[in-house]
């Protein structure tokens, strides 16, 4: 398909579609390609431009925290497949660290899996044999979740008798019982800066990897029952916002921590004001005397924050990470006086109330839309599925149940008659598409 369009340029996740074959497929795979700039990414590739995520840093420091602050001496780690190259990496990473703390290194605690859940029974058998280990960390979430269930199975409590660490930080991951502590390693950011590099991709004749910053999420499966705050907000300058010549670099971080760097609409730009104006008035419950019109402000500000589709562009974890990293800074800055860190102590946690409850209402909407949706697409696909012809279906009917679940506009594709794939054939193209736009 690639070869047949003449593309400009070929963005190909290798990392993902070739993580569990060896080099010499990964490479059959790009020598069709032969005449087009590839970018290959989530993997590095020699002779290829590569955007691939940074998998020491911020992992190297979550594997440190669970042995030096968490005291852990028997680490155990689950690998992806060995041919992968992030899982290469990241097994060094952890090799590194147990090696700088001066703990063994012993194969038998180390099991290779395939980055996917899949490989949960050879999890299990690997925990099974090693309850004694004080951590187990996984080299992506997937796996940890895997991780979860077989310690369920086995009576060990994640966090508790055991600390567990991922990466990827998954939607999942917060859902999990505990909360996974992971690496946050942003897909979205990943895929924008290969695309933004598109110019140099192709004017350029060096090749270079490009490296996707990734940072430590810390939950309750490291034993810490709470977040870093501190260390939060040391990372993003909010120790120093009393210092009005930090503030803009301070809003920055902010911003980045919370929208990534690749959304930047108007409702991005109002968040960005309300924020910033918040950040602001928080530093004046220290310096205005009149500190009940500073609150009014404070809670006036969250309400026009959370009157915005927020939790389309952030989540609300990161959001109360923040908040609750200020939080602290603030009791830092009042800790000689109990009558302010009640009154801010107070207001935090009417702001917290707020922020629970316009969260809460969003998630039963969404599940209502969510069925709603699920209801009108089995209707549409038993009607299309029951019709002779799809353009002989009743026009107003289908927008009328679109629009009921907020769809302005839709596609729908259809078969002449049924196509089947068998597993490991070849794909087969139908010879005709049936297609219909709607708006």
């Amino acid at each position: 398909f690639a070869a047949e369009k003449k593309l400009d340029i070929l963005f190909i996740m290798l990392g993902v579609i070739g993580a569990c074959v060896e080099d010499t497929k990964r490479r059959e795979l790009l020598e069709q390609y032969i005449g087009i700039p590839v970018v290959t990414l989530y993997m590095e590739t020699p002779g290829y431009n590569s955007m691939m995520f940074n998998n020491t840093n911020a992992f190297m420091e979550g594997i440190r925290h669970i042995i030096l602050d968490k005291g852990a001496k028997k680490v155990g780690y689950v690998s992806g497949p060995e041919t992968n190259t992030d899982a290469q990496e990241r097994l060094s990473a952890y090799k590194q660290v147990m090696k700088e703390c001066n703990l063994p290194i012993q194969n038998d605690w180390i099991m290779y899996g395939d980055f996917a859940d899949t490989c949960a029974p050879d999890i299990h058998a690997f925990l099974q044999v090693h309850t004694d280990l004080d951590a187990v960390i996984f080299a992506n979430d997937l796996m940890a979740k895997a991780g979860y269930s077989c310690m369920e199975q086995l009576n060990i409590r994640p966090g508790r008798d055991m600390f567990v660490m991922g990466f990827d930080n998954s939607s999942f991951a917060t859902s999990l019982e505990p909360g996974l502590t992971t690496v946050e390693a942003n897909a979205a950011e990943l895929s924008f800066k290969a695309i933004k590099n598109t110019e140099h991709y192709l004017q350029s004749d060096s090749i270079q990897t490009l490296r996707v910053n990734t940072h430590l999420i810390h939950r309750a499966s490291c034993g810490c029952f709470d977040a870093d705050y501190k260390t939060l907000s040391e990372k993003l300058n909010i120790s120093q916002m009393f210092d009005q010549s930090m503030h803009e670099t301070i809003m920055k971080k902010i911003f980045k921590y919370l929208f990534g760097e690749f959304i930047d609409d108007a409702v991005i730009q109002d968040l960005k004001k309300e924020l910033s104006e918040f950040i602001t008035k928080s530093c004046e419950l220290l310096t205005n005397d009149n500190t009940e019109h500073v609150e009014k402000v404070i809670r006036n500000i969250t309400t026009r924050f959370l009157h915005h589709p927020v939790f389309r562009y952030t989540t609300i974890e990161l959001y109360m990470n923040v908040l609750s990293a200020v939080l602290y800074s603030l009791k830092l800055q009042t800790n000689n006086d109990k009558i302010k860190q009640s009154k801010i102590m107070e207001l935090y946690a009417s702001i917290y109330h707020e922020i629970a409850l316009t969260n809460y209402k969003q998630t039963q909407k969404q599940q209502l839309g969510m069925e709603q949706l699920s209801n009108v697409i089995n209707g549409l696909s038993i009607d299309i599925s029951l019709g002779s012809d799809i353009h002989a279906l009743d026009n107003s009917f289908l927008l009328s149940q679109l629009s009921s679940v907020g769809i302005d506009s839709a596609y729908i594709y259809t078969f002449s008659q049924p196509i089947q794939n068998e597993r490991f054939s070849k794909f087969k193209k139908p010879k005709r598409i049936l297609f219909k736009a709607y708006s």
